[in-house]
């Protein structure tokens, strides 16, 4: 405990930045503000855990990071027509999210991304946080329509919603999982069956040399087994 309350200390010494007044996880202690912008990666945002983060240092205001953490990932989705999170965004010191252009894979939704939609999912059924709900129903909309239309998920998306690619990534499947059960647990149960379920074989889900796979799969399951129709 002793141990792990220094490192949580640290995250907040290192790994946060003010910005007009408002303090922000960054995407780590590497992060400078250089030309003026701060690096941030949605996915790494964590609501949930800054909240036991809260029960345990009472030195710092974490429930401020829950706060801004929802703030950055709705912002930093709010430039893509179809509401998806990149897998990379930039704060200016006004406090003013800054994106490439669309040909910047940077700002794609994609194997980072993804993982925003598992920890929101997380956040909502530990916590009832209705931002949570409200961000997964707004956001399934796109990845619905394309699994209806082409009957899987693209690995990629550009910031205009179009697929980047025409592959598919079993992790994504598990990252993507619970939100879907929230937002349509039908859709969710026709993925699982269809997906996750004929990928098993002998312990492992698709490649067993895919160690990011069966991390994503598991997780994906474990949370989606405790969500109710």
């Amino acid at each position: 405990r002793e141990l792990a309350i220094n490192i949580i200390k640290d995250i907040w010494s290192y790994e946060t930045i003010l910005i007009k007044d408002e303090r922000y996880l960054t995407a780590g202690d590497w992060v400078k503000m250089e030309n003026n912008t701060v690096s941030i990666n949605p996915s790494y945002l964590a609501p949930y855990i800054y909240r036991v983060f809260a029960s345990i240092d009472s030195s710092h205001n974490w429930l401020e990071i829950v706060d801004t953490s929802y703030d950055i990932i709705h912002r930093c989705s709010e430039s893509s027509k179809a509401y998806l999170p990149p897998d990379w965004c930039m704060f200016n010191r006004n406090g003013e999210v800054v994106l490439p252009d669309i040909s910047n894979k940077k700002n794609d939704t994609s194997y980072d991304a993804f993982r925003t939609y598992w920890h929101l999912a997380f956040d909502y059924v530990w916590f009832g946080e209705k931002r949570a709900y409200k961000y997964i129903k707004s956001g399934s909309a796109l990845l619905a329509a394309h699994w209806i239309k082409k009957g899987k998920f693209a690995d990629s998306y550009a910031k205009d919603g179009s697929p980047r690619s025409d592959n598919e990534a079993l992790s994504i499947y598990g990252m993507l999982l619970p939100s879907l059960a929230i937002a349509d647990h039908n859709l969710a149960d026709d993925i699982y069956n269809k997906k996750i379920i004929p990928s098993y074989r002998n312990g492992f889900w698709g490649n067993q040399e895919e160690y990011y796979s069966q991390n994503w799969v598991w997780f994906g399951i474990a949370l989606f087994k405790g969500i109710k129709p």
